[in-house]
């Protein structure tokens, strides 16, 4: 048996102490490695980029349209008043 403060004793624990800290450095690794693979399939991933993308385009479109249709809209209503008070003296 090995008595508590004798080299052996020392010895026995420092063996235990290395072997929890390499199964720590291991877990340790294993979980960088899974979040590193995380993050290079999400960096991979563009399904979400590609809708993103579409909508942002969709969103620059009505802007253009509702901006058309404000600095138009009273030239447009004046031409089709025309039109009408000319087709009405036909």
């Amino acid at each position: 048996m090995v008595e508590r403060g004798s080299a052996a004793s020392d010895s026995a624990i420092s063996i235990r102490s290395r072997r929890q800290a390499i199964r720590h450095l291991h877990y340790a690794s294993l979980k960088d490695l899974n979040m590193m693979k995380f993050v290079y399939r999400f960096r991979r991933d563009e399904e979400g980029a590609a809708l993103v993308e579409y909508g942002m385009l969709v969103g620059l479109i009505a802007v253009i349209c509702i901006g058309a249709v404000t600095l138009l809209g009273q030239d447009v209503s004046s031409l089709l008043i025309t039109v009408a008070t000319t087709l009405q003296g036909i």
